[in-house]
Formats: structure tokens, C-alpha cells, sequence
């Protein structure tokens, strides 16, 4: 088997919290899915919102357990692809399946009135909940996490103490589904409402920070994280070409996927629109009477 390869598939680092948690919340999530398809609400619990929750929680336990946190430590670029899952590629597909509904009906009776209660109209935990989630406050906290957690001295600091670096992947994986949770439209719908000028600006105003961080790791002539000059080098990859490689995904690829979920907002506001019109269309695109 080649080395990199099985590298990867036997460095895991078993962690009994985040495992107790991934599957505490796949289990109710499991329940409420099952539960809902016996009462034939097939559109809450359908099978592709099943795989993109799941598909989630699998990519939060490679992101903390994996290889990937593991070599985070060695190398820049495997920390910036974890960055990268946690931000933005598992707080999407958990909030695209809509898990809140399921997650809810997974509940035991009690602790769902318990749920609903804080979430009715008068209570004082929506009332916050809408104040403290405007578009702006959310954008803010999610690149203040970014950019925080990418100085030098706060980044170095994480990589030598535990508690630290845990506080950091907490920290991104919250602010990201705080970010994403009014993008994707997801229930519970007690945030404060944003249109779809407004979720595309806030996506677009993601890009120019990325854009400047990636650069500056990229084009900057002198190792930025002394900690990359304190362990032993892998793959044959200098420090620099390192730092340039993790310049490249903070930039380019990361760039793309704010841009990317502009379009996917776009094309499903105009294939609803399309949707309420169709019946008064003839195939033709004609007024039918």
C-alpha cells in the first residue's frame, strides 16, 4: 500500500467527546428520520437529507480525528483544508438536509415541549435569538473567527496547547453555523429575516478577506507561522511551498465556493419563481388562460 495512503487510514485520533457527540446527534437524528417515514412525511425525511446530514457528521470526524487534525499540526496547507471543513463544508451540509424538524421529532415527548416552548412567538429566546442574528453581527463573528485565529501569535499559541486548538475548532464550526444557517434558509426560521440580495451580498463580502489572507501566505517571502519551523517536514515539502500551498486554498478554491453559493441562491430563487408561474405559461412561455 503506498505510504501516504495508509498514513492517512491509520492515523485517527479516537476522542471519546466529539465521538459521544457525533453520534448522540446521529442517533436522534436517526430516530426522528425513521419516525417521520412511518408517518409518511416523506418530504421532512427523505433519503438525500439523511446523506447530506450524515455525509456531515462523517466530515466533522475527519476534520477533529483523522489525518487531517493529526497532520494539521505538520503541515499548513492540511490545517487550512481543515479550516476549510469546518467553516464551510460541514456546517452547509448539515444545514442543507434541514435537520431541525427531524432532530426535533427524534426527541423524547418531554424535551420536544421543552424545544417548542422556547421557541414559540412570545418567548424571550426568539425574540433574542432574531435581535442577535442580523446578517451584519453574524457576518462579523464568522471572518472575525478567521481572521483571528489566523494571527501569528493567537495560531502558534493554539498549536502548542490543547485547549487552545480545541477552542479554535469550536469556534469555527459555531460561527459557521451561525453564518450559514440564514444563507441555507434553514428552520428553526427564528433568525432575523434576510432577503436574497442580502445573502449574496453577505457571501460575496466573504471573498475579499480570503482573497487577502491567501495572498499574503502566498506571496510573502518568510515563513509567517514559526511553528511550521519547529517539526519535521513531510512529503518531501519545504515550509515555503507549504505556506504557499495553504495561500492557494484560502484563496482560490475557498473564493470559489463563496461565488459558487451565490449561483446555487440565484438559480433556486429563479427556479422558484419559474415554479409559481408555470401553471399560467404554455410550453411556449405564453400566458394560458
Amino acid at each position: 500500500m503506498n505510504p501516504v495512503l495508509q498514513a492517512a487510514l491509520t492515523t485517527w485520533e479516537w476522542r471519546p467527546s466529539v465521538l459521544a457527540v457525533t453520534l448522540l446527534a446521529a442517533g436522534i437524528y436517526a430516530a426522528g428520520w425513521v419516525g417521520l417515514r412511518r408517518q409518511g412525511r416523506i418530504r421532512l425525511a427523505a433519503w438525500w437529507r439523511l446523506t447530506a446530514y450524515l455525509l456531515g457528521l462523517a466530515l466533522l470526524l475527519a476534520a477533529l480525528l483523522s489525518f487531517i487534525d493529526v497532520y494539521g499540526s505538520l503541515l499548513l496547507f492540511m490545517h487550512m483544508v481543515q479550516h476549510v471543513l469546518l467553516l464551510m463544508l460541514v456546517p452547509v451540509l448539515l444545514l442543507w438536509a434541514n435537520p431541525f424538524p427531524v432532530l426535533l421529532y427524534g426527541l423524547p415527548v418531554a424535551s420536544r415541549r421543552v424545544v417548542v416552548r422556547f421557541l414559540r412567538p412570545a418567548a424571550r429566546f426568539r425574540r433574542e435569538t432574531r435581535r442577535l442574528t442580523h446578517p451584519g453581527a453574524l457576518y462579523a463573528l464568522y471572518i472575525g473567527a478567521i481572521v483571528v485565529w489566523h494571527d501569528t501569535g493567537l495560531y502558534n499559541l493554539a498549536q502548542g496547547n490543547g485547549l487552545i486548538h480545541d477552542l479554535e475548532h469550536i469556534t469555527f464550526f459555531v460561527a459557521g453555523m451561525l453564518f450559514w444557517w440564514p444563507v441555507m434558509g434553514a428552520a428553526p426560521r427564528i433568525h432575523h429575516p434576510t432577503s436574497l440580495a442580502g445573502r449574496m451580498a453577505v457571501l460575496l463580502l466573504c471573498v475579499p478577506p480570503h482573497v487577502v489572507i491567501g495572498a499574503l501566505l502566498s506571496f510573502v517571502e518568510n515563513p509567517v507561522y514559526e511553528h511550521y519551523l519547529t517539526v519535521p517536514r513531510l512529503w518531501g515539502m519545504d515550509v515555503m511551498q507549504d505556506q504557499r500551498l495553504a495561500g492557494i486554498i484560502m484563496w482560490i478554491p475557498t473564493g470559489m465556493m463563496y461565488i459558487a453559493g451565490v449561483v446555487i441562491l440565484l438559480a433556486r430563487h429563479l427556479n422558484q419563481a419559474a415554479r409559481r408561474l408555470g401553471p399560467g405559461l404554455d410550453g411556449n412561455g405564453a400566458e394560458t388562460e
